[in-house]
């Protein structure tokens, strides 16, 4: 009996190599999106990343300024790897919806870099209009 078990035990540690997947996905390539192909059709695209540069030195692609109750532009199109210039006055500042990715100060002007693609939205903290970067 304890024969039998090896042999079926064995048999199914071969037969698990040969299909070359142990996700349970029956992807032999790995990828996990049961296609074998090695591509990931699912995967979601990276979020934007912004970094602040200098000012001085960067090739400007736009500049959002808020002249009034509203971001001018409200809404900017960019390529991934461009840089926005924010120029806030003192009593507007614009900060990121997703926390932590940026926060332009009231009265201050700061040059952003931004990558990757998607839609960046952000609003007046003391006022809460809007507005949005799309990058491509």
């Amino acid at each position: 009996m304890r024969k039998l078990l090896l042999i079926a035990i064995s048999s199914l540690a071969i037969g698990a190599a040969a299909c070359g997947s142990d996700d349970g996905s029956g992807d032999s390539s790995g990828d996990g999106d049961g296609d074998g192909d090695g591509t990931v059709i699912d995967a979601a695209p990276a979020a934007p990343t912004v970094t602040v540069v200098d000012c001085a030195t960067a090739t400007v692609a736009g500049t959002v300024t808020a002249p009034g109750s509203a971001y001018s532009p409200a809404n900017t199109t960019i390529t991934s790897g461009e840089v926005v210039k924010f120029t806030m006055p003192a009593i507007h500042d614009a900060k990121s919806r997703t926390p932590g990715l940026f926060h332009v100060m009231f009265g201050q002007e700061q040059c952003l870099k931004f990558e990757g693609t998607g839609t960046v939205e952000f609003f007046c903290v003391p006022h809460q209009f809007t507005g949005t970067i799309t990058i491509n």
